[in-house]
């Protein structure tokens, strides 16, 4: 063996990097606890039976994060103790264990750090409570400091399948960190417990139940933590104590709430003694009609990233904008945010075509003040109509704006259209190109844009010929229209060659045929495409760096 590897820090640092998660990508922040990839345990178990320098370093590290306390007992018991019931996926104990039986279970205790960190989702088996949880409990008191039976446990995902008391009992501790509970948006038939062919109404009564079991030795549980970080957690498991107990913990930075079909009254921070969520830095709320109440309710000091899962069924186009406007008129309210999402859930429906959201200038207004913002994404079901009054005051309030997308992030399947709004001569339904060249210029940070605009200049007017600063855009996504067919392709060409010297991606969706075609009388919809496709190529041969294009119809 090398010299270097009789080194422990050297060794313990080796199996660290060969642990690897997969992440949750479509909400990038706060990050969800990911799942452990098999690859990594299965590369940190053959290095484990290597030879004995490196047994130790592996072991801790294939331990630290397991999925179930059911790994416990299936792998460190004797075989001759174990018996599986297929039928209701619980283990059994054939007998009472030793001491001694229950001994091999110490090494492995002590290095557990994160419970519930999968390979994969889905259904989990159970330890059955009169043989297997009681006594595996009693045992682990028996030797606990403190009351701790895992002491160096920190991280705890909680599986719905767990409604036994005594899984809280051994796994939610006072020291607790971070604890991720089920919630609806992401939990699965299968995590649940069911198959896939349970209807909804079943699956609605069965986990309504499996929420009360949970919540009624949970909430007492999370109100004995005193170190929490961070924590996942559905509104129905949110009581007025529990509520009041984590918006005083100081050390909480990270808080995802899903209360979108829940009712709770939710006090105004001007109303409270206290000042609710001090310490809170990333907020991922998934808001109901009570969702700016709870944003007026926290009063952090620093919170710098929210992420808003969407998730209101379509409803009538006004109605869909004031709820909108609603939690941005809230959330203008924080002060020194620096990042905001708001995002829907990808959609597993078919395709459909998206209704444009006209008047987005008037729903959109409370963000103007929000002029710390550097990442700004709405990304709902709808494409957001502007105008050029809104971009160029982007463009004059926010030069640390660095990423800015207000288009759909499912790009495919189904089209759009917009809404045609009366405006003087023109019927003026988008921005401008020269609203776009307006924001790319006053923004100069920008390297990543998504827009709904409308491919002509105002009045008639021809493609600027020289651009005072061209943008650092690199990526940019244009839910657009067919090109003005009083401006030549070439001059187009010139135009985005000129104005996003940088750019490395251009993506680039067509509205569907039930597009408002007055200012196009002359184009038809096959011509705009072909158009396009033109522009594409040409612009693709005059930037080396533009490495993907793409048009969608």
């Amino acid at each position: 063996m090398h010299q270097c590897l009789q080194i422990d820090e050297i060794v313990c640092m080796i199996c660290s990097n060969l642990d690897g998660h997969d992440y949750y990508s479509w909400i990038a922040c706060p990050t969800r606890t990911p799942n452990r990839e098999a690859s990594s345990l299965r590369s940190l178990a053959a290095l484990a039976r290597t030879c004995r320098a490196l047994q130790g370093p592996a072991l801790g590290v294939l331990w630290r994060e397991i999925p179930d306390i059911f790994i416990l007992v299936k792998y460190l018991m004797p075989d001759q103790l174990l018996h599986f019931d297929d039928a209701s996926r619980t283990m059994f104990l054939t007998r009472p264990p030793s001491d001694s039986d229950w001994g091999r279970l110490d090494p492995y205790v002590q290095q557990i750090q994160a419970v519930g960190i999968s390979v994969r989702p889905g259904v989990r088996p159970l330890l059955d409570r009169d043989s297997v949880l009681r006594p595996l409990a009693n045992y682990l008191m028996r030797r606990t400091v403190e009351g701790i039976p895992f002491p160096n446990l920190a991280h705890v995902v909680y599986h719905p399948s767990w409604t036994d008391p005594l899984y809280s009992s051994l796994l939610l501790s006072p020291r607790l960190q971070t604890l991720q509970l089920p919630m609806l948006l992401s939990t699965s038939f299968e995590d649940w417990g069911f198959g896939p062919q349970v209807s909804y109404m079943t699956y609605s009564v069965v986990r309504q139940h499996l929420r009360e079991l949970l919540a009624e030795h949970i909430r007492p549980a999370i109100r004995r933590t005193h170190r929490l970080r961070a924590i996942w957690l559905d509104g129905s498991i949110l009581d007025a104590a529990t509520l009041s107990h984590l918006g005083a913990l100081t050390s909480l930075t990270t808080l995802a709430l899903d209360c979108a079909w829940y009712s709770m009254s939710y006090a105004p921070r001007d109303k409270l003694h206290y000042r609710a969520f001090p310490s809170l830095t990333q907020l991922l709320l998934t808001p109901g009609p009570e969702g700016p109440e709870f944003l007026a309710h926290i009063d952090p000091v620093a919170l710098c990233t929210v992420t808003v899962e969407w998730n209101y069924v379509r409803i009538e186009t006004h109605t869909y904008g004031m709820c909108l406007q609603a939690i941005i008129f809230q959330l203008s309210h924080l002060k020194g945010l620096t990042r905001l999402t708001i995002i829907e859930p990808p959609e597993d429906s078919d395709a459909y075509e998206r209704a444009g959201l006209c008047n987005g200038s008037m729903y959109l207004e409370p963000l103007l003040s929000m002029t710390s913002l550097r990442t700004l994404e709405i990304s709902i079901d709808g494409v957001i109509q502007l105008d050029d009054a809104f971009l160029s005051t982007l463009a004059r309030d926010f030069p640390f704006l660095d990423s800015l997308s207000l288009v759909p992030r499912e790009q495919g399947g189904g089209g759009f259209s917009f809404e045609e709004i009366s405006g003087g001569e023109d019927d003026v339904y988008l921005p401008s190109m020269d609203g776009l060249v307006t924001l790319v210029t006053g923004c100069q940070r920008l390297t990543k844009l998504g827009l709904a605009v409308e491919a002509r200049f105002r009045g008639g007017r021809r493609p600027p010929r020289d651009v005072r600063c061209p943008s650092s855009v690199r990526s940019l996504n244009l839910w657009t229209t067919p090109l003005d067919p009083a401006i030549s392709g070439d001059e187009f060409v010139d135009f985005f060659a000129l104005a996003f010297p940088s750019l490395e991606v251009f993506y680039i969706l067509l509205a569907s045929p039930s597009v408002p075609d007055g200012a196009y009388a002359d184009t038809t919809m096959k011509e705009g495409y072909a158009r396009w496709d033109a522009v594409r190529d040409q612009l693709r041969n005059r930037l080396e760096g533009l490495r993907v294009t793409s048009i969608m119809y």
